[in-house]
């Protein structure tokens, strides 16, 4: 399966993951509160943390081992054997030390029932073994699971989530996802890969599985566990705010992502090659996709925060709308700082690097949130995101130009940037003129328009044309 290809199935598997959830959102942000929102989302955090212990850096070097054993059926087998049983590992650690939690710290105490459904959720991510498929580039698999059990996951929810009180209910709707597709994964694995004790290699894995685990941890800190530290220091309803003004971010990200990942196992394979010619083809080409990406959802949603937030959330979330303001621009900073740390200083095995970078950004997240967060909250917990990211950014810059001598491409940019100044006019021009119901499904016109004019006849990327052709097949 070709590279785009699997750049279109990574991607349609990331809107399954996100955008599918997203549909429900307006339904369960009005049923549930801020209120019931934050709590959820709390503990969801925590327990995705504890994920990201049990998991340290196993999504990262998975996918890059396996993508280098797969060539040998024995070899791939004691690769899957020896990553996933140090996963067993951690994961049972991890297990021990929640319900230790559970049982003697207050504040978990308060939540105990959403923390015994998290903790089932962190012993089926053991089994979901995504990495595997990634690192085998079968995304065409992972994609039509994720989208049928996705699309189910809707249907219960709006059959049974009623009142506010049902967000524990919700919760655990929303855990049966890991455990459908772990249940799945782990039975269709057995097509390419046994799992056997015997002749494991776990000495050869263990340095990057923790070296990328704490960058993993550390990234963390000012992603996923921001919104823990707001909801246990200003309350369930900052932690709502917060979570309602960076659901459109982290949505528009992981698109992103995607495609980061998917470059993982081949980027590995030229470097086992020496093929710093296409390393830096294929680079520059994602930084392409990135600018034409970033700009019209930057200009989008600053222009039109207000009205993206009351269709997500309703009247009960205009607190959300700095925020977001704030963190949207992080569209450039974290899709620049992947290219760079995914792309480029994984696959050359630059662990130490990566693990530094993540430490200090978690320490500036960590001192802007001693500075901001009482007084700003919500607010205060962006504004230590953003600093984070930035911090990153600048280091891996740094790391990959003393590397490899690819930098980030400021012409390309700046190029990007003149032709992205219409998207101001247009959102101008819509705000000024039209009512406010017809706002956004014209501006997603207008700005869907102008981005596909700049991609087939400015640039000519081609993109379209890649996906009509796998649509096709």
């Amino acid at each position: 399966m070709s590279l785009k290809t699997n750049v279109v199935y990574s991607t349609l598997l990331t809107l399954s993951t996100y955008l599918v959830p997203l549909v429900v959102y307006p339904y369960i942000s009005r049923v549930l509160g801020p209120a019931g929102i934050g709590a959820v989302d709390t503990v969801d955090g925590f327990i995705n943390y504890a994920v990201l212990f049990s998991m340290m850096g196993l999504t990262t070097i998975g996918t890059r081992e396996i993508a280098k054993s797969r060539d040998s059926a024995e070899g791939l087998s004691r690769t899957f054997s020896s990553l996933f049983s140090l996963n067993l590992i951690s994961t049972g650690v991890v297990l021990a030390v929640l319900a230790f939690m559970i049982c003697y710290g207050a504040q978990f105490k308060e939540r105990w029932e959403l923390m015994i459904i998290g903790m089932v959720k962190v012993l089926f991510n053991l089994f979901w073994v995504e990495w595997f498929f990634k690192g085998m580039e079968n995304f065409r698999y992972i994609t039509l699971r994720s989208i049928c059990m996705r699309l189910l996951f809707v249907v219960v929810v709006f059959l049974l989530i009623r009142e506010e009180d049902d967000y524990v209910l919700y919760y655990i709707l929303w855990v049966s996802l890991t455990v459908g597709n772990a249940v799945c994964n782990w039975i269709y694995r057995r097509r390419f890969v046994r799992f056997s004790f015997a002749r494991l290699q776990l000495g050869a894995y263990v340095k990057p599985f923790l070296m990328l685990g704490l960058f993993a941890l550390f990234s963390a800190i000012y992603t996923q566990l921001n919104v823990v530290i707001l909801g246990f220091s200003c309350g369930a309803e900052q932690a709502g705010y917060y979570t309602m003004a960076t659901k459109i971010y982290t949505v528009l990200m992981a698109l992103f992502s995607s495609l980061t990942m998917v470059m993982i196992p081949r980027m590995a394979v030229l470097v086992k090659e020496r093929g710093d010619t296409e390393i830096r083809r294929l680079v520059g080409m994602v930084f392409q996709l990135l600018f034409l990406f970033a700009f019209p959802i930057v200009f989008f949603t600053e222009i039109f925060a207000p009205e993206i937030i009351y269709v997500i959330g309703g009247e009960g979330f205009q607190e959300a709308v700095l925020p977001m303001r704030i963190v949207m621009p992080l569209v450039f900073v974290i899709g620049s700082e992947q290219i760079f740390m995914m792309q480029v200083l994984v696959p050359l095995r630059k662990d130490r690097m990566v693990f530094v970078n993540a430490l200090a950004g978690a320490v500036i997240c960590v001192l802007v949130n001693l500075f901001l967060l009482h007084e700003w909250q919500s607010v205060g917990s962006a504004c230590a995101w953003v600093a984070a990211e930035l911090t990153v950014f600048s280091l891996a810059s740094c790391q990959v130009w003393k590397s490899i001598r690819i930098g980030f491409p400021l012409k390309a940019f700046l190029r990007h940037a003149l032709w992205s100044l219409p998207y101001g006019l247009l959102g101008g021009m819509v705000m000024l003129g039209t009512e406010s119901w017809i706002r956004l499904p014209l501006a997603v016109v207008l700005y869907g328009l102008y981005a596909l004019f700049l991609e087939e006849k400015v640039f000519r990327l081609g993109l379209l044309a890649q996906l009509w052709g796998v649509v096709r097949k």
